[in-house]
Order: structure tokens, then C-alpha cells, then sequence
């Protein structure tokens, strides 16, 4: 009998040299080993220095170093091997080019949020990593903070009523298994789907998912959210449950929201204060790799 395995060989991690862009390796680093995955370190540059540490070959040596630091502070996966990229131009464009060229599988990224951004740049979401996010056709892992140490025990996923649930519930089960998760179902009714008799439709649903997830002899606990604005929910919750991971799949919503990545997608991804992985609807069934 097959069974179903996450297919992670190859991870990317965008470096800017900021203590969050180097928390997202260290995270990156904790998958790898978990997975048996490869890492790319990338640094993207506007514009490159002939000479200096500015310069591709001073940027090949910092990045190196900080692997090196890393090595020096973390027991790591000795399997891991790790490869360092320096690219000129566009960020988010260069982002997506060279994890094409990598076949990679996962990007991980620091992204700043949208806490010290002014209402008209709230509005456009216009960081490089919310742009890279929308345009990828990868999953992409994003932290606001890195939380020591790094591990994914608790996994929060909400659910609604549409037709990616399935896949998404079936995504959850693999990685628990993983990592050795619990999984934590959160569906949130606003008052509009109460008023259209929505919220025992979710209750329902929740509990056919619990007990699928049962059945695969992993935890699961199960809550529903009435009446409350979706996306603080979510991020609310997965403070209050101190979730290690908040998965969830994007460009879900209607087909305007689907235009800005889900307004509700952009929200958790730029609020949460817990790391985020976004997978689009049809990355759902190519994140596997059959085993017999």
C-alpha cells in the first residue's frame, strides 16, 4: 500500500541581513533537517558594488558566514547541504527566478508585517515579501518573529466552507505526522455567514474533520469563532493556543479578494506574530511524492 510523504527537497531563504531574514534560515534549517532538504541562501541586491563587501563575491562570503554561525550555535542536520546564491535587480522578481532555476519546493522568508507602515502602504501590502507571496506559485513560509527554540508542535489551521477543505485537512495530517503535530481546527463565523445559517453547516464540518484526523491517531482539537472579524480571530487564536505554525491556503475567497491574494490571507500573513505558511489551492496535490 502507498502512502503520502510532503515532498520538501529544496528550501529558499531570501537574506537581507536582518536578525529576522536570519531567524527565517534558522527556522529553514529546522525543516530541512526534519525533512532531509537542501537550502539555498539568497541575497537579491538592486545594485552591486564592483569590489567590497557589497560586491557578489563579498556577499557569497557573508552569506557562508552566517551558515557558519549557525553550524557553530546548532546542532544541524550534517546532511544538509547548503549553497549560497547573490542576485541583481528587482527583489521579489529575483526571488521567484532563482527559486525556479533551484527547483525549490518551500520558500521561507521574515516579512516586517504591517505594524510600523503607514494606512495607504497597509492598504497596497507593497513589501517584497507580500508581493512574493501573491506572485508565487510556490508555498511560502513567513515569520514576523522567531520564536526559540524553533519547532512546529502545534499547528493551527482554519477551515471553512469551501472546496479546498479537504485538501487542506489532508495537507494538515501529513505534516503533523511530520513533526510529530497536534493539529487545532478553528472555523470563524462573521455575522454575515451567521445570518445566512452558516455557523451549524461549520460545526458540522469541523467535526467530520476532527474525526478524519482522529483517525490517523493524531490530536486535534476543534473551535468555532462567532460573530468576529475572520482574520483577527485567526491570528487572535493562534496566540492564545501559542500555535507554532498557522497554515493556510490563499486566493480562497472571492474573486476580487483573489485579486489582492485574499484579504483575509494578507491579513493573518501581515498580523500573525506566529510563522504562516501560504499554499495555493493547486500546490494542494503537487506537494507530495508517492512512496511504496
Amino acid at each position: 500500500m502507498s502512502t503520502r510523504r510532503i515532498k520538501i527537497n529544496r528550501l529558499l531563504v531570501p537574506i537581507d541581513f536582518s536578525p529576522l531574514s536570519l531567524g527565517a534560515l534558522e527556522f529553514a534549517s529546522f525543516i530541512a533537517g526534519s525533512v532531509k532538504a537542501d537550502i539555498t541562501s539568497l541575497h537579491v541586491s538592486e545594485k552591486l558594488a564592483e569590489k567590497g563587501e557589497n560586491s557578489k563575491e563579498g556577499i557569497e562570503q557573508r552569506l557562508r558566514q552566517q551558515w557558519e554561525t549557525l553550524e557553530t550555535h546548532l546542532p544541524l542536520d550534517p546532511s544538509i547541504q547548503h549553497q549560497v546564491r547573490v542576485a541583481e535587480g528587482k527583489i521579489h522578481e529575483n526571488i521567484l527566478l532563482v527559486a525556479d532555476e533551484e527547483q525549490t519546493d518551500l520558500l521561507v522568508m521574515g516579512t516586517n508585517g504591517i505594524a510600523r507602515l503607514n494606512p495607504l502602504t497597509r492598504f497596497f501590502l507593497g513589501s517584497n515579501t507580500n508581493r512574493t507571496v501573491q506572485a508565487s506559485p510556490l508555498p511560502v513560509l513567513t515569520l514576523r518573529e522567531v520564536r526559540r527554540p524553533v519547532k512546529i508542535r502545534d499547528i493551527l489551521l482554519p477551515l471553512d466552507l469551501t472546496r479546498q477543505t479537504q485538501g487542506k485537512v489532508n495537507l494538515a495530517i501529513n505534516m503533523a505526522r511530520l513533526f510529530d503535530s497536534r493539529l487545532h481546527l478553528v472555523a470563524v463565523s462573521d455575522y454575515f455567514e451567521s445570518l445566512q445559517g452558516k455557523t451549524p453547516a461549520l460545526e458540522r464540518m469541523m467535526e467530520e474533520q476532527a474525526a478524519k484526523i482522529k483517525a490517523h491517531s493524531l490530536e486535534v482539537s476543534t473551535e468555532v469563532i462567532r460573530h468576529d472579524d475572520v482574520a483577527h480571530s485567526v491570528v487572535g487564536y493562534a496566540d492564545e493556543i501559542e500555535a507554532d505554525l498557522i497554515l493556510i491556503v490563499t486566493a480562497q475567497e472571492t474573486k476580487l479578494d483573489s485579486l489582492l491574494m485574499g484579504t483575509r490571507a494578507a491579513r493573518v500573513i501581515a498580523t500573525a506574530h506566529r510563522p504562516v505558511l501560504s499554499v495555493r489551492p493547486r500546490n494542494l496535490e503537487t506537494l507530495y511524492q508517492q512512496d511504496s
